[in-house]
């Protein structure tokens, strides 16, 4: 059966759909690699020192980082990957170190009497 233009046509505009999917997909990665990357940075590096030391500018990155979670909001989040918030409560009054040392201890020593 020979195919028609139309036909040919809608066959090769699908495949470049899945080629521009690929491409996306692949520079998705490559941008979580590289935030990944400047988040593991030395604690006195600043992004853009991170971003122009591996030749990007700032804007650049904080747009590949939306692009970034844009996609893995879409997708939706992966049950292994949710991690828990916990709220810590703050004391109101302040404890030094040696006052927290004498507490533990006193709570330490009366758990194993």
């Amino acid at each position: 059966m020979k195919l028609n233009f139309l036909d040919r046509l809608q066959g090769e505009q699908s495949m470049l759909k899945s080629e521009a999917m690929i491409a996306r997909q692949y520079r998705l990665q490559e941008w979580a690699e590289q935030i990944k990357d400047c988040n593991n940075r030395p604690y006195k590096v600043t992004v853009e020192d991170w971003c122009d030391a591996n030749g990007i500018t700032k804007a650049n990155y904080y747009y590949r980082l939306k692009k970034v979670r844009q996609a893995y909001l879409a997708n939706g989040i992966d049950a292994e990957e949710q991690t828990s918030i916990v709220q810590v409560p703050i004391a109101k009054t302040a404890i030094t170190h040696g006052e927290l040392d004498d507490s533990l201890w006193r709570t330490l020593s009366s758990d194993h009497l």
